[in-house]
């Protein structure tokens, strides 16, 4: 009793103590001033700023509060003691009430889950007490620590009465309702404003819904009130959003901003309803997959379901032993579900397996589908929501018996959104029953205004919550009232209220599902069966052709073209929300399959148009003669475009082309098309949010993210315009119709009758309209109404016969359009600098249209007169395609030329063309104006100049093919050119060293190909590797982009070395000619550096100019260690730099001092020795940072007991030693001892430790004046030490040179940031290793430089699974390289935070990787060269240039061409 009254003495103790603790700790604190905090800090030598020293204060009484935390924890857990709900009263005020942080409440809250589980300290009345307490906390601040004491004390509470039991913390049963304090989880998921406990507290609450062990009945009631209750909760936030937005409407200044109170309210109100949706999102899924468990159990078909999403052809592969046969392919769309697929499978199975007499699968459950090397075991689950690649297979396995629903597997994708933001451990498996299942989704549709509730949200303002909405109307069943309205128009005697009907409105989202259940009535077959629990009859719910003619009748379609003609901010609005495009491409969807003969056609909804099939296809003219063979080398033309191959379907009905003239139909399409198509990507992105949640067809259910490599901004733009153009095509071919012909403002005459409107409308379409799709959806209709072969599709069945002659009027309106189109284009030409880029579909249709009429000869245009219009247009064309840029194509240039070699192919006597011929002057064939736009090198300097602009024209793969094949079809069957272009292309052989040592020298390259040589994209160039020069590679590169001593160097008049570099010995009088050989060999590298076109320069010359310090030449094969080599070289260059007018060149940029002091106790320096350097070693081993490694680098060390310090008088004195600096350099090199030497092993080590370094890094805090100051401040003198940037000490990280590999061998390479650029604030990150220069992240430094432990992912035999492992990071940074700066850093970098800290990482962000300015084409970075490198460079350039387009895999089939005409 003694004992355990002294232990319950000690408990009272720590209470108190703790609770004194949590004293000190009030909101105060932060705001006291210094000096009442130095009593906290005492012990402390020097002073810190305030914010520092509350920091330090704060983590102290941190600190000691754990420590008694863990005593009183200590003392409850060995004896058997409960704490009063006084003593609980004053750790929960003390801490969690009147708590200074959230740590300190999180303490509290980790120590009652701890206590309460493994000690009697909280009996059962105080855990209910506590919750309680727990319960009126706000749960707008409630952290996830604290929500998890809540569900704790919550699970134990109702686990303790009985109504709660759980297996683990995801498998729970609800044997009684209703359970305490379940209005705390509530409050939680719906108001508390961290995501991570509003999400877990959701998910909680539905894994409780779904648990219940209740009768069916009970349980059906309680899922009723978590309905009602989010419904109810959405209703209240949806009115008082409203008002809010009525509030603002009618404020004074509307764009004023919102009262803090009000904006707060706002945001807690759509938080509030974010919740809400989510959890019922949660519970719908859920119900899906418990329904699919059950035997024969069916969940009612989503909405979503139900309308069509992109198409897909899924290929069944047999496995299990099946026969090998013929694979079935089976047609569904994104929005069917997995139970879909596996029912089409199964009975595309049968039936073949009945076929051959065997014996069926009995059921689809009997069958197993594999995709994408997982089995697709979730029936519920949407095929779109799989993203299988294509091409879409599904392997399937008959299982040998039929197969029995033992419980669906744990899903991590519960929810798009909840499983991005955390784990997705939902519910638990089996607790509830399948009819409970079914019952409760049928709760949704029987609760008075559910719909309604929904629907109101999708008219809010916010669009966020509009489109959750829509989500969640997309996951439940077709509302029965919205279907039945529209499914009984056969019924009806009256027109009916067709706004109503379709509940159009201010916002697309209702117009688009009343569309969404129009089209589902419209589709025929399978995919219009009746929908489940809908209630709807087969008759009633399948499409048939008297609700068709129902629809039509009643005025429907006349509405929905009302629909589609109304003014285009009715239709694409920013009002109209973000499913408004979506709503757009059903409307024209559902409108064509009611105008055109193949309305239920769907076009392709890829990106891609697909071919039609084979027998409706017209033949597609073609650039090679028909007589000729197919040869490769005349040939490099690309074939047709597949848009060629598009057919297009005409007006249903002869009575419905009065209807579409009526509404003006062509016309609005047009100017609907021309602002899709000007809107391009970027007008997406200003609707924010909205825009990028758009998803990329209107079928698509839960609004999840398009699939891999699918469009999502511009692919909704190409749907409208492929979906508007099939209208325009089908109405423009109807102007040959009767009606038509009475009335020419309409119809085809709205498309050729004003050319000055079809002008404007194809610039827009095929020139300014930046999406490459829409411009070929454009060619396509184009050119389906201007082709004259297919006259078979205007007398087709069903298609309006044309008026006077038949078939040959139609063919004749189609020519006159062909003509007309062809025109249009042509004065087109040129387009605008900014339209060229975005041409090829306009050349693809133009030089189609040509080569489509008889001749390529246009009536009124003669072919030389259009022979000599586009060969002016060529020669007049200016330069634009760059050696730097193999992508980018030429568009305009390849259409000049294809244009051109089209009519040489028809009109062979074109070939004789002369260019500038006049009396007088020697006339120029069109051999040799070709022949330079191939092969005509620049001038030196004018390469220099232009760049990667420099001539010739033709620089890409594709238009040099082009190019080509054109000199071939001049020189074939016209001797003169053939003789002429052989004699210019000797001539250029030639010139390549003929018989000389060059040729020999390009002979022995067999391996030569110069376009893999060419200097990097980014514009910089690499250094070959010698063997093991890697380190003298990284640290030239490094030199090379200080741009002070890039200039520097190359201005120096260096005269080349007179004699070879000597051998003998060190200290031979050599030596100085020895610096300037080094010296005068680095000045080439960067002249290489700069001016070269290569991918890399060789550092030959220079190993074999520097010594070593036994004078001997750099040993290729040989590793040195890059710190070394830095100080030999530096030595070296120091010796030449004697003898040129800059000797303190190395000095000026890297050169700084370092002070040896030694310092008593009263301050007097004893002693001080100046000692300059050029790198300053830090220590790495145990150091957290680099800033670590300095602190130490100018720590004192002691002199003291037999250590002390012998003055000049013989006494000995205590004193201090420290080596601090004395002057910084604009270039700071910092080496990091990663190396260093084992006395155990007797070997040298690499050290892998993790050390950081900071982008931005104040070094004034190691320098002497700092040291000083700091010092007379602690003494009470007046001075202060001064700031980084006052004392010009701020440094950023300019570059990083880093070492992979052991401590015998490795590899070196370079991080370097460009500087100077004509683009301040933006500059780039590049990597240079060797010959390979690439752009790098910035925020990759820290994983690929800071070294340390990585963790990696392997496969363990013996568990038969991968497993994590630590391995330890061979790449750590060796050499930092830091610049001055001359200002403050932006704020985000000003602070030295670590590049690998949250705070850095956001400063630096994604923008921080842009495109490297061009070296060559950048006048801020390129500097004045010497002239004899400039000589020396460029005549290798120019060797290279001309070698880079004559030895080429096309020139080479070209030549091989050539020959075989001249022979």
């Amino acid at each position: 009793e003694a004992a355990a009254g002294r232990i319950g003495e000690l408990a009272a103790d720590a209470a108190a103590e703790a609770t004194e603790m949590a004293a000190l700790s009030p909101a105060a604190l932060p705001t006291a001033s210094p000096a009442a905090l130095r009593p906290a800090v005492a012990g402390r030598v020097s002073p810190r700023p305030a914010e520092e020293a509350v920091r330090a204060a704060l983590a102290e009484h941190m600190e000691q509060l754990e420590h008694r935390i863990d005593f009183l924890n200590l003392c409850v857990v060995n004896a058997s003691l409960t704490l009063t709900q006084a003593q609980l009263d004053v750790l929960w005020n003390r801490c969690v009430v009147h708590g200074a942080d959230a740590g300190e409440r999180d303490l509290i809250f980790r120590w009652v889950e701890q206590a309460r589980t493994n000690s009697p300290a909280i009996d059962a009345e105080s855990t209910r007490y506590l919750f309680a307490r727990a319960a009126e906390l706000p749960a707008e601040t409630l952290s996830p620590t604290g929500y998890a004491c809540i569900e704790y004390l919550f699970r134990w509470i109702n686990w303790r009465e009985q109504r709660f039991a759980q297996k683990d913390h995801s498998h729970v049963s609800v044997l009684e309702v209703p359970l305490y304090g379940i209005s705390a989880l509530w409050a939680a998921a719906l108001r508390a404003r961290d995501e991570a406990v509003g999400l877990r507290a959701v998910r909680f609450l539905v894994l409780l819904h779904h648990s219940l062990r209740l009768s069916p009945a009970r349980a059906q009631q309680q899922q009723r009130e978590l309905v009602g209750e989010c419904m109810s909760a959405l209703d209240a936030a949806a009115g008082r959003l409203r008002e809010l937005g009525e509030a603002r409407a009618h404020e004074a200044s509307p764009r004023g901003p919102r009262s803090a109170d009000t904006e707060l309210e706002r945001q807690q109100l759509c938080l509030c309803a974010e919740r809400c949706l989510t959890l019922l999102r949660l519970f719908v899924v859920e119900v899906e997959k418990r329904t699919a468990l059950v035997e024969g159990g069916a969940a009612p078909r989503r909405h979503g379901a139900c309308v069509r999403g992109a198409p897909m052809s899924v290929q069944v592969m047999l496995g299990g032993g099946a026969p090998v046969g013929p694979r079935p392919t089976v047609a569904v769309h994104a929005n069917q579900t997995v139970g879909d697929l596996r029912v089409k499978v199964w009975r595309e199975l049968s039936a073949a397996a009945t076929a051959a007499g065997e014996p069926p699968p009995p059921d689809p459950r009997a069958l197993r589908m594999i995709a994408c090397g997982r089995e697709l075991k979730e029936d519920w689950r949407l095929l779109g929501d799989l993203k299988l690649r294509e091409p879409h297979a599904v392997h399937v396995i008959r299982r040998p018996e039929p197969a029995v629903a033992n419980g669906a597997p744990a899903s991590t994708d519960m929810d798009m959104e909840c499983a991005a933001d955390g784990p997705a451990e939902v519910v638990a498996q089996g607790s509830g029953s399948g009819e409970d299942g079914a019952q409760s989704s049928i709760t949704l549709l029987e609760i008075g205004d559910n719909f309604d509730t929904l629907f109101g949200l999708l008219t809010l303002s916010e669009e966020r919550l509009s489109t959750r909405a829509w989500q969640l109307l997309m996951m439940l069943p077709t509302n029965r009232g919205m279907r039945a309205g529209l499914a009984e128009l056969p019924a009806l005697g009256q027109q009916p209220d067709w706004p109503s009907l379709l509940h159009e409105g201010p916002c697309a989202f209702k117009l688009l599902y009343s569309l969404q259940i129009v089209d589902a009535l419209l589709q025929e077959g399978e995919a219009a069966a009746p929908v489940e629990g809908t209630g709807m009859t087969p008759q009633a719910a399948r499409a048939s052709p008297a609700w068709f003619g129902a629809f039509v009748a009643h005025g429907g379609l006349r509405h929905l073209l009302k629909l589609l003609t109304a003014p285009q901010d009715d239709l694409l609005g920013a009002r109209r929300g973000s499913q408004r495009k979506a709503c757009l491409v059903l409307l024209l969807r559902v409108v064509a399959q009611f105008l055109l003969e193949e309305g239920h056609v769907t076009p392709p909804q890829t990106s891609t148009v697909q071919p039609a099939p084979p027998d409706a296809l017209a033949p597609a003219p073609s650039d090679a003669p028909a007589s000729a063979p197919a040869d490769p080398s005349t040939g490099p033309v690309p074939p047709d475009p597949p848009w060629t191959l598009r057919s297009f379907a005409s007006l249903r009905d002869a009575s419905l082309v009065s209807l579409v003239h009526e509404v003006c139909l062509v016309d609005h399409l047009m100017a609907l098309i021309e602002r899709v198509a000007l809107s391009g990507p970027a007008a997406e992105g200003t609707d924010g949010e909205a825009a990028r949640a758009e998803p990329p067809t209107p079928g698509q259910a839960d609004g999840a993210a398009p699939a891999d490599g699918a469009p999502a901004a511009d692919g909704i733009d190409v749907q409208i315009a492929r979906e508007a153009l099939r209208l325009l095509v089908a109405c423009a071919r109807a102007a040959a119709s009767p009606e038509a012909a009475a009335d020419e403002a309409h119809g085809a005459g709205a498309l050729l009758g004003d050319g000055a409107r079809l002008r404007s409308w194809m610039r827009s379409m095929l020139l300014r309209c930046g999406v490459a799709d829409v411009r070929a959806e454009t060619c396509a209709a184009l050119y389906a109404l201007a082709r004259a072969d297919v006259p078979g599709e205007l007398t087709g069945a069903g298609a309006v016969p044309a008026t006077g002659s038949g078939t040959a009027a139609g063919a004749r309106s189609v020519s006159a359009a062909l003509c007309t189109f062809a025109r249009e284009l042509l004065a087109l030409l040129p387009p605008a600098e900014a339209e060229s880029t975005h041409s090829q579909q306009f050349f693809e249709l133009l030089h189609t249209l040509v080569a489509a009429c008889a001749g390529c000869i246009l009536p009124g245009l003669p072919p030389a007169e259009l022979f000599g219009t586009v060969l002016q247009l060529e020669v007049s064309h200016q330069v634009l395609e760059r050696r730097d840029a193999p992508d980018d194509v030429d568009q305009e240039l390849v259409g000049y030329l294809r244009l051109l070699l089209l009519l040489l192919r028809t009109h062979p006597e074109l070939k004789r063309w002369r260019i500038g011929e006049a009396p007088g002057a020697p006339p120029v064939g069109l051999i040799g104006c070709f022949s330079d736009d191939l092969f005509q090198l620049p001038s030196a300097a004018e390469a220099r100049s232009l760049g990667a602009h420099a001539p010739p024209k033709c620089k890409t793969r594709t238009s040099r093919a082009v190019a080509l094949a054109l000199l071939a079809e001049l020189a074939d069957g016209e001797p003169a050119n053939l003789a002429r272009l052989v004699e210019l292309h000797l001539a250029q052989q030639l010139a390549r060293g003929g018989d000389g040592p060059a040729a020999s020298r390009l002979a022995s390259l067999w391996h030569y190909a110069p376009t893999l040589q060419e200097r990097a994209r980014c514009g910089y160039v690499g250094l070959k590797n010698l063997g093991a020069t890697c380190y003298l590679n990284s640290l030239v590169q490094q030199l090379f982009m200080v741009p002070e001593f890039r200039a520097a160097l190359l201005a120096l008049d260096i005269p080349p070395p007179a004699r070879s570099p000597v051998t003998d010995g060190a200290d031979s009088p050599e030596r100085v000619a020895g610096g300037c050989d080094v010296l005068y060999h680095l000045q080439l590298i960067f002249g290489h550096l700069q001016e070269s076109e290569k991918r890399w320069c060789d550092t030959r010359d220079f190993c074999a100019s520097f010594r070593d310090f036994e004078n001997m030449p750099i040993s290729p094969s040989v590793q040195m260690d890059v710190d070394e080599f830095l100080n030999m070289l530096f030595d070296q260059l120091e010796t030449g730099l004697l003898a040129t007018p800059t000797p303190k060149l190395l000095q000026s940029l890297f050169g700084g001092a370092v002070v040896n002091q030694i310092i008593d106790k009263a301050g007097c320096r004893l002693s001080e020795r100046m000692e300059p350097f050029y790198v300053l070693s830090i220590e790495v081993k145990g150091k957290a940072s680099v800033l670590d490694g300095l602190a130490q680098f100018v720590e004192g060390e002691p002199l003291e007991g037999d250590n002390k310090y012998k003055c000049d008088d013989g006494t000995y004195v205590e004193a201090t030693k420290r080596c601090c600096i004395s002057a910084l350099p604009p270039v700071l090199i910092l080496h990091m001892k990663r190396f260093e030497f084992d006395f155990d092993l007797m070997k040298k080590m690499k050290l892998y430790d993790h050390c950081e370094f900071p982008q931005v890094i104040d070094m004034a805090p190691y320098t002497v004046g700092h040291l000083e100051a700091e010092e007379a401040a602690a003494n009470g003198g007046a001075a202060s030490p001064l700031a980084g940037e006052e004392a010009g000490c701020m440094y950023e990280l300019a570059g990083v040179l880093v070492h992979t590999g052991t401590s015998d061998s490795g590899h070196y390479y370079s991080f370097i940031k460009e500087r100077r650029t004509e683009r301040p604030g933006a500059h780039a990150w590049l990597h240079f290793n060797d010959t390979l220069v690439e752009p790098f992240d910035a925020l990759d430094i820290a994983k690929c430089c800071f070294g340390g432990i990585e963790p990696v992912v392997q496969w363990d035999a013996d568990a038969a699974k991968p497993v994590q492992r630590n391995h330890i990071k061979p790449h750590s940074a060796y050499m930092l390289f830091y610049e001055r700066v001359e200002r403050k850093p932006a704020a985000g970098l000003a602070d030295p935070e670590l590049l690998g800290e949250p705070e850095a990482r956001n400063s630096v962000g994604r923008g921080a990787l842009v495109e490297p300015a061009m070296l060559r084409t950048n006048p801020v970075a390129r500097v004045a060269v010497p002239d004899h490198i400039i000589h020396e460079v460029w005549d290798e350039n120019m060797e290279f240039l001309r070698d880079r387009y004559l030895v080429d895999a096309l020139h080479f089939d070209f030549l091989h061409r050539i020959v075989a005409m001249a022979l």
